[in-house]
């Protein structure tokens, strides 16, 4: 037994002090060899109980005693560590913080000297890590000042139980990074207030019961991984099939496989997923039996009702029915949903004009059976904003907008993020008078659906993964070859993936020979694939002066765009 609840009680906070705490410790208590998880990998399973997590915990705080209080990161590869090592970073007083570690196809030379300007920044007091991935930090010779190297291998449960370190409720509880761009990664500050408050509003949602299993291939350094099938169902006691992303697109039957096994009933995909499942269809080894599903979310990305079809066309034999799809408008500064379609209800299409899209427009909804529209486009919902949370969609001037209105999307509320990670002026940016600016484009209609649209900036999403263009060229701007600072990147939707695909346009000295244009094609790719994770679809190599500048003599991403797309259909 904890001190936790008495030491609550004499100092008078029992009402959100440490709750989220607390919920694990009630778990702890009264759960011990009920599962918690289970963790697959390689084809093995590995189950976890509440009594399992709880020692994972108790080693985890024991290896960090003594460590200075603050940011500890995790590097951990897809493994049954990774829950003990949060939630126990967590009791033991520091701020937790998933990061992605090296795949097979990246240079971890290059991957780990992209990170050393987020290490200055944060200034980790502790990385907990495997001994493998630790190699991999020490010969990219990081420069780590204090921080202490922790390997998971050497932790051991104490002797005698740890208590955990009282955190007041608007104590940070954790840092979520953003996934996918290069250099300083923003750090979304989360409160324990804000995450408690969040893991019933969406829980509520979406009806969690104590029926429920949550399948998941997500990888936990991501906000959709991280809150929607870790640190909501561990607060609500609901268990997490936790399977590996790179199991899973290699072998996307094994969702199935895994849904069956364990009688799934919720999951949470990115648009591309369910394009990615419905091509892989006609390989799918068995008909499995996922009639247990209650809800395939889609997330992430925009949702895209062709991709639904796609999905619902393929697997409808198997079980999946149109009532199961559903979607939600999500991310890190609000925890993770800020909108979420009804369950057990088809989420609703409107039928609009392509050229109607446009910020400040008014949207006007066709019949279904219109027949008229040169560019029909049919939309799908987000949903109906969550309990503690404020929607309004606004103008450039942040005058709030009437419904069938497309604007940028402004979020308050109750569980708002307490900031960028030692970033002020970049949140100062983002939250205007308590609200948030998504720099989103969307709309609500009469009934109160959320619509959204797309991003207002630079921002590229390639398989649910953020890329920033800007990023991207500075990157790229460095390589021998390239005329520095003529460089495009840019993003296409393409319907055969259902997401959008990178191309990157590059200016090089005339008289590049075939072998010489290769070599800095394949230069490229090697850099971005370590430092994004992500390479272009098409890169393109082209003469000086063929980019387009703006007046105010910046590289034009949209009219390089647009000259792209002309050029490649023939146009001049």
């Amino acid at each position: 037994m904890y001190d936790l609840p008495v030491y609550l009680l004499e100092s008078g906070h029992m009402d959100t002090q440490c709750k989220y705490l607390s919920k694990l410790l009630e778990s702890f208590e009264h759960k011990p060899e009920i599962e918690y998880s289970v963790v697959i990998s390689n084809g093995e399973e590995k189950k976890i109980t509440w009594k399992d997590l709880e020692n994972e915990c108790q080693s985890i705080m024991n290896s960090l005693k003594g460590i200075e209080k603050g940011v500890v990161l995790i590097f951990l590869r897809h493994s049954s560590s990774l829950h003990g090592a949060f939630f126990g970073t967590m009791m033991a007083g520091h701020t937790p913080s998933f990061m992605p570690c090296t795949s097979v196809k990246q240079d971890p030379a290059l991957y780990w000297a992209s990170h050393q300007k987020l290490l200055n920044h944060i200034k980790p007091t502790a990385i907990i890590t495997s001994k493998d991935v630790s190699q991999e930090i020490l010969q990219a010779k990081l420069e780590l000042g204090n921080t202490k190297i922790i390997h998971i291998e050497d932790i051991e449960i104490p002797e005698s139980k740890i208590n955990i370190e009282l955190r007041s409720e608007d104590e940070i509880a954790l840092l979520q990074h953003s996934s996918g761009t290069t250099g300083l990664k923003k750090g979304v500050a989360l409160t324990f207030d804000a995450i408690v408050k969040h893991a019933e509003s969406y829980s509520s949602a979406i009806s969690i019961i104590e029926e429920d299993t949550i399948v998941s291939w997500l990888p936990l350094y991501h906000d959709m991984g991280l809150m929607a099938c870790m640190i909501m169902p561990a607060y609500t006691s609901t268990p997490v099939i936790h399977m590996s992303p790179f199991d899973w697109v290699g072998k996307p039957h094994l969702l199935f496989e895994v849904i069956e096994k364990y009688s799934g009933t919720l999951t949470w995909m990115p648009n591309f997923a369910f394009e990615h499942m419905a091509l892989y269809a006609p390989r799918m080894p068995h008909n499995y039996d996922i009639s247990t599903m209650r809800a395939f979310i889609s997330c992430s990305e925009v949702c895209r009702p062709e991709s639904f079809d796609k999905f619902f066309n393929a697997f409808n034999e198997k079980g999946v029915e149109k009532s199961m799809l559903h979607t939600c408008y999500a991310m890190a500064e609000t925890v993770f949903a800020t909108s979420q379609s009804t369950l057990n209800r088809k989420a609703k299409r409107i039928l609009v004009n392509q050229r109607d899209l446009n910020r400040g427009e008014y949207v006007r909804i066709y019949d279904e059976n219109e027949s008229s529209l040169e560019t029909p486009r049919q939309l799908i919902e987000t949903g109906s904003i969550i309990e503690g949370l404020e929607v309004k969609i606004v103008d450039e001037d942040f005058k709030s907008l009437p419904e069938l209105t497309i604007g940028e999307i402004s979020i308050s509320g109750t569980f708002i993020f307490d900031g960028y990670y030692r970033m002020p002026d970049l949140t100062n940016e983002r939250v205007m008078n308590g609200s948030y600016m998504t720099k989103d484009l969307g709309f609500f209609d009469s009934s109160g659906r959320l619509y959204v649209l797309g991003r207002v900036d630079d921002l590229i999403i390639v398989q649910g993964r953020n890329i920033y263009a800007h990023q991207v060229e500075a990157l790229v701007s460095t390589l021998e070859g390239i005329k520095p600072g003529r460089i495009s990147a840019f993003g296409i939707y393409d319907p055969r993936i259902g997401s959008e695909s990178m191309i990157l346009v590059c200016e090089v000295e005339n008289g590049q020979s075939s072998e010489e244009s290769q070599k800095i094609k394949s230069t490229i790719n090697k850099l971005l694939q370590s430092t994004i994770e992500v390479v272009p679809k098409k890169i393109r190599l082209v003469t000086p002066g063929w980019l387009v500048k703006t007046s105010s003599g910046k590289v034009g991403r949209k009219e390089n765009k647009e000259k792209h797309l002309l050029e490649s259909r023939g146009g001049k």
